[in-house]
């Protein structure tokens, strides 16, 4: 029987986890302080938790741990600003381009309020890419593998955008996408494109990249350095496996 997430085995016993331990679980694992929020927004339990179901609890709990910045809010004697997009400041939006495999997936936690955000969530479907699709119009964008042909298209359309990219395509990172999900040894697993989440201005818990199995910089960001007071100034010594140094880090267990 498939055994799928890192936190989450299939047993005979119980013929399977639950999606909504699967969102209980997972967050108890990345942050406790969330546990009350996950417990009043855990949805119905299936009788076996399906492996896209299991997606879904992580892309749940990414949005838990993603800092979006502020948006720009000009003083009040300054012109007033054109009015944001409806949905944009009172809701987050999980936008799912192409073949959609969640199913029903999001069902319990769609149109709900994020507690710890204080907004509701909405799930927004596309069945093929369209140009005139209003990708700005989420934080969340998950792109399946269905529209592997679209990606560097849809990818230069939220370059720089607030947006988290996610999708399971292999080399997704390599071309600019910030998540992908994989499955390893029958378990999910994510990893992480640090330079467009940064050129997105997206803040990242640590616990995100502590765990995911692979944190890389595509294309490696310069690093500032401070000047030196003295050209005879000794260097601090380099700190091993911190993100500031090496641009690939492999979660050891």
């Amino acid at each position: 029987m498939n055994d799928y997430g890192t936190l989450f085995r299939v047993t005979k016993s119980n013929g399977g986890i639950a999606l909504g331990r699967c969102f209980v679980l997972l967050i108890c694992w990345l942050m406790p302080a969330f546990i009350i929020s996950v417990c009043h927004a855990a949805p119905a339990i299936p009788r076996q938790a399906t492996e896209y179901q299991i997606k879904a609890a992580y892309i749940y709990n990414f949005l838990l741990f993603v800092q979006w910045p502020e948006p720009n809010i000009p003083p009040t004697e300054a012109r007033p600003p054109k009015p944001s997009p409806p949905d944009r400041l009172q809701t987050i939006t999980i936008t799912i381009i192409g073949k959609d495999l969640f199913g029903d997936a999001f069902k319990d936690v769609e149109g709900k309020l994020i507690r710890y955000k204080k907004k509701r969530l909405i799930i927004k479907r596309y069945s093929r890419y369209q140009k005139n699709i209003p990708l700005d119009r989420c934080q969340v964008l998950f792109i399946c593998s269905s529209e592997r042909k679209n990606l560097r298209t849809i990818l230069t359309r939220v370059k720089g955008k607030p947006i988290l990219t996610i999708a399971e395509t292999p080399g997704f990172l390599e071309i600019g996408g910030m998540f992908r999900l994989l499955e390893k040894r029958k378990k999910i697993h994510w990893e992480i494109n640090q330079t467009p989440v940064k050129l997105a201005k997206l803040k990242l818990n640590s616990q995100l990249l502590r765990n995911a199995v692979r944190v890389v910089q595509i294309p490696k960001l310069p690093v500032k350095r401070k000047p030196n007071s003295s050209n005879n100034a000794k260097k601090p010594p380099e700190k091993k496996f911190t993100l500031r140094t090496v641009t690939e880090i492999r979660m050891v267990k």
